[in-house]
């Protein structure tokens, strides 16, 4: 991986087809970009390919517009941000796209790009009492992730407990603090002592343990006496084995991420007890974000926005200035100290 520096054309052409020129403000660094550059989990989306850019979610501004053909212009969805007369968030539009507009979607790692107009992309109209960023995270893929996978998949019961694997993570933050407003007791794991400290004190989790402790039987033996009803689970590995036998029975585990096994060059931790999932009649369903139903994205960007200006939803990003900066960025996931999403600002 490396970063190209090449002379921007002066003027800029006038784009192709069916196409756009952006320039990207925000790029998110996600852990599944590390899963496109190995062919071992080839299939959980699609690779990388050697000397072209790499590519992920972004916010972009568009710079000059194309001519658009009709089949194209409506491939143009605009993800509003519901705060008028109860609008949906997500609707057509007809007005198509024009200089100054925002976009988000899959965007080439560049500080301007060529792109064209597809379902890959979508209008933004922020509001603009939040943070731009809040889309890339609260109001992106990492809350609604936490958001199906939670209520769709985890079910979750007032009084119930459930654990929160990356508990500091982009994904994991949002989990506990969803489930806390749902009256539910929730322990987290983190990988350091700074981000256990960080879930009990900042977003008020009820327990947390540093998760590459010696003993994560007694840990949750102390926080989980009555035993796990749900287990949000991005780490996988030693963590999933260790946390089975404190499972309940029915209990559930939405399975988000398994980033333990992302960048491990050795064969991968093998699961020894999965029999739990039999005898203790466990639910374990993977998913990806693309399963959010479109009448549940309505729904979760009414709650997120509304449970976010109450205060009852707090989110720490890792913010890297330029775009030099993004492979430090990417590497900085798999270490020690980043805290929710991790994101390149592009403006600067």
């Amino acid at each position: 991986m490396k970063v190209v520096r090449e002379p921007l054309a002066d003027p800029l052409p006038k784009p192709p087809l069916n196409h756009i020129i952006v320039r990207n403000r925000f790029v998110s660094i996600d852990p599944t970009i590390r899963t496109r550059m190995q062919e071992s989990l080839a299939g959980y989306y699609e690779p990388f390919v050697l000397g072209q850019p790499l590519y992920g979610e972004a916010i972009a501004e568009v710079v000059s517009v194309g001519e658009v053909d009709a089949a194209h212009a409506r491939m143009i969805i605009v993800r509003g941000n519901g705060s008028s007369g109860g609008s949906s968030p997500n609707q057509k539009i007809s007005n198509g796209l024009r200089p100054g507009d925002l976009i988000i979607g899959t965007l080439p790692w560049e500080d301007w790009s060529v792109v064209e107009i597809s379902e890959e992309i979508q209008k933004l109209d922020p509001d603009p009492r939040f943070p731009l960023s809040l889309y890339l995270s609260v109001f992106g893929w990492p809350g609604q992730t936490a958001y199906f996978g939670l209520f769709q998949i985890g079910q979750p019961k007032r009084h119930e407990t459930i654990l929160v694997s990356a508990g500091a993570s982009a994904v994991g933050q949002i989990v506990g603090q969803l489930a806390k407003i749902q009256g539910l007791h929730v322990i987290g794991a983190a990988g350091d002592h700074e981000k256990v400290r960080y879930l009990k004190e900042v977003l008020r989790f009820d327990g947390a343990f540093y998760s590459h402790m010696y003993s994560i039987d007694s840990a949750l033996a102390e926080l989980a006496p009555r035993g796990i009803d749900i287990y949000f689970e991005n780490v996988g590995g030693h963590l999933l084995e260790s946390v089975l036998p404190h499972m309940n029975v029915k209990s559930r585990i939405p399975l988000s991420g398994m980033i333990s096994m992302y960048s491990d060059k050795q064969e991968p931790h093998s699961i020894s007890n999965l029999f739990f999932l039999i005898t203790k009649q466990i639910r374990m369903e993977g998913f990806t974000v693309e399963r959010l139903p479109e009448e549940m994205q309505d729904k979760f960007m009414t709650d997120m926005r509304r449970w976010y200006n109450e205060g009852r939803i707090v989110h720490k990003e890792t913010v890297f200035r330029g775009l030099e900066a993004a492979p430090e960025a990417l590497l900085s996931m798999f270490q020690k100290g980043m805290y929710g999403m991790v994101m390149v600002d592009c403006t600067e």
